[in-house]
Formats: structure tokens, C-alpha cells, sequence
């Protein structure tokens, strides 16, 4: 069964204001003036801080009590398991719309690198040592990482810790927006009896959703290869009134409201919608419970014939090292030269 990365019943994400109420709506007059945000790296801390605006509107001062493991939530409803369990389902919210807003959905779960986005996220949103060590490699966390917390959340995201904290280091004098582009477009898999390396946002798109019926071509567009992305855009408050909230942010609470109301397809599964995302464990992967149920959030079989979900054998290509002299590539550098899937005829 291919992947499916369309979610016919979720309401595209540059109308997340449909979902708003007054006083947004109410500050617009005659034409409507937005605000867009085309940058990945803003997007990614936006909607990380509407994370965090979420969980103090519905959490308050209380804090996110540590636990061993997710199995010692138990059964019952305190409030130290309802916040822990508040903050997961969270954050896979939050992981499906930073998929959705940037077109990437399909990839981030078809690779299977969602659950890996998750369980960093519920790191940054409630900074403990449980959570951080929850963190498979090669995503856990590195000293400098969780000793630095203003850096940009999209780094976190990325495989290679040695990468993490260059990023960090050399922050303000880099493009980040250029980089998070140029390490998706150089992020490769080696194919050692060819002696090749191939781009793995080529094969998904190229080899595997090509092969799907059921994918648009709209659906090729992304924040990675669309130079006129725009990750999301909102009514801007008019200038007469005094205002220090974010619209932004605040259009993203709302958006992670509702879709934490009514699920992130737009059906509430549950009536209290508590264990919408618990479900059974994934037996290829080290995530236990796993926190997607549907098919449309589970990693596509052909990635896995193609050996692109597995991250921690992933590299970037030698044309990324020689774009950046600034990183020290030499751990994560592939030995081959990067060939696209239309020269790559046979894997």
C-alpha cells in the first residue's frame, strides 16, 4: 500500500484563519492585510512558541512532573499524568502541522523521521533529563544544545549532532533558510555496490510518490523546492490598535486547538480526545507507544525498500561540505559523489 500523504478532510494550511475568531477577524477592515511568514527557520520557532502559549493557557504555572516511562502514566487521570500526556499529544499535533504548513508531510512521515521530530519537541516543550534521554540517537540532544534553548528549533531536527552544534556556534553568520534547504537537497543514502549516493528527497518524491495514483502533482510543491512558499499568512491587526501579542503565533494556537479538538484530520476519535494519538507500538522502530494510528502517518514500505528510513545511516554529500567550508563535515560526508534518481537507473 503506498502512502497516502493527503488529508482530503483537513482544511489547507493557508487558511488556518477560518479557524479564528474576534477579536482577529473584527480588526479587519475592507481589505484584508496579511502577515506571511516564508521562512522556515521563523516558521519552526513560531510555531514552537504557540506550543508553548498552548500549554500555558490550558496547563497554567503547573509544572510537567517527570516520569520513568510513558507506561507509568497509568491508568488514572491526575494531574501530573494529564499534563505529561497533554504535552505528547501536542507535539505530534505540532509535528503534523509543521509537516502540513511546509508541504513536507508526506516526506517527514513517509521516511519515518516524524517520530523522531516528536519526541525532540516534547524535549524542547518540557525541558527534562527524562525527556531529553527519550530522544533516540542520533537526534538526542547534545550538552551544547540543551544548554543553549534559544537556538532555532529546526536544528534540533537534524540528524547529525556534530552538525547540530556547528549550527548553533556559527548561527549569526549563516542563511538559515538557504542551509535547511541545501541539507534536504544534500541529505543522502549510499548505495555501496554502486558506489553512488542519491539525494533522499529525489527518491521519495521521484521513485515513491511517482508511484502513487492517489498523490497530486501539487503535492511535489514544497517550502524545499518552491522558492514563493509561504508557510502560512493571517489578517494583520490594524496599526491603530496597541497590540504586543504575535498574530502569527496566536493563529497557530487557535490552529493547534482545533486540531487538538477535533484530531488532525478533523474528526474527533475520542470524546475527550485524551488517547487520540495513543495507539500500538511500531514494531520496525524504537518508539514505544507509537503515537500515529492512521496509515496516512506511518512510514511508506517502498522507503524501506529503498533503505531511506533509516536516519542514522544517512549523510550529506560532498557538494554540501564544499558549499560550507564553515562546518567540519569530515563525520557525516559521504565517500560518493551525489547522482540524481534519473541517472541512478538501477539501485
Amino acid at each position: 500500500m503506498h502512502f497516502d500523504p493527503a488529508l482530503e478532510n483537513s482544511p489547507p494550511p493557508y487558511m488556518i484563519y477560518d479557524h479564528l475568531t474576534a477579536p482577529i477577524h473584527a480588526m479587519s477592515f475592507g481589505a484584508v492585510k496579511t502577515i506571511a511568514i516564508t521562512s522556515a527557520a521563523i516558521f519552526s520557532d513560531k510555531l514552537a512558541n504557540a506550543c508553548q502559549k498552548y500549554l500555558n493557557q490550558v496547563l497554567g504555572p503547573r509544572p510537567i512532573v517527570e516520569m520513568e516511562s510513558e507506561e507509568n502514566e497509568g491508568d488514572a487521570l491526575t494531574p501530573e499524568s494529564m499534563n505529561v500526556r497533554v504535552v505528547r499529544q501536542l507535539s505530534a499535533t505540532a509535528i503534523y502541522l509543521f509537516g502540513a504548513f511546509s508541504g513536507m508531510e508526506a516526506y517527514i512521515y513517509g521516511v519515518d523521521a516524524a517520530p523522531y521530530m516528536d519526541r525532540v519537541l516534547r524535549w524542547r516543550l518540557s525541558n527534562t533529563v527524562v525527556n531529553r534521554m527519550a530522544v533516540p540517537e542520533p537526534f538526542r540532544p547534545t550538552p551544547l544544545q540543551y544548554s543553549s534553548p534559544e537556538h532555532p528549533l529546526y536544528i534540533d531536527f537534524i540528524n547529525w549532532p556534530s552538525i547540530r552544534d556547528q549550527l548553533i556556534i556559527h548561527g549569526h553568520a549563516i542563511d538559515h533558510d538557504e542551509v535547511i534547504k541545501d541539507i534536504v537537497l544534500n541529505t543522502v543514502v549510499e548505495i555501496e555496490h554502486r558506489k553512488i549516493a542519491i539525494n533522499i528527497y529525489d527518491i521519495f518524491h521521484n521513485r515513491i510518490l511517482s508511484t502513487s495514483s492517489r498523490t497530486s502533482g501539487s503535492r511535489s510543491k514544497s517550502a524545499i523546492v518552491s522558492p514563493d512558499w509561504k508557510f502560512v499568512e493571517v489578517p494583520q491587526v490594524d496599526s491603530s490598535f496597541e497590540t504586543t501579542t504575535d498574530p502569527v503565533e496566536d493563529a497557530l494556537v487557535q490552529e493547534l486547538s482545533w486540531r487538538m479538538q477535533f484530531g488532525l484530520n478533523g474528526s474527533s476519535q475520542t470524546p475527550d480526545g485524551i488517547d487520540r494519538f495513543a495507539g500500538p507500538s511500531d514494531p520496525d522502530g524504537p518508539f514505544e507507544p507509537f503515537p500515529w494510528t492512521n496509515p496516512n502517518f506511518r512510514k511508506n514500505e517502498i522507503a524501506t525498500y529503498f533503505g531511506i528510513d533509516r536516519l542514522n545511516h544517512w549523510k550529506l554529500s560532498p557538494a554540501f561540505a564544499r558549499k560550507y567550508p564553515v562546518f567540519d563535515c569530515t563525520a557525516v560526508v559521504s565517500q560518493y559523489e551525489m547522482i540524481s534518481c534519473a541517472a541512478a537507473t538501477v539501485f
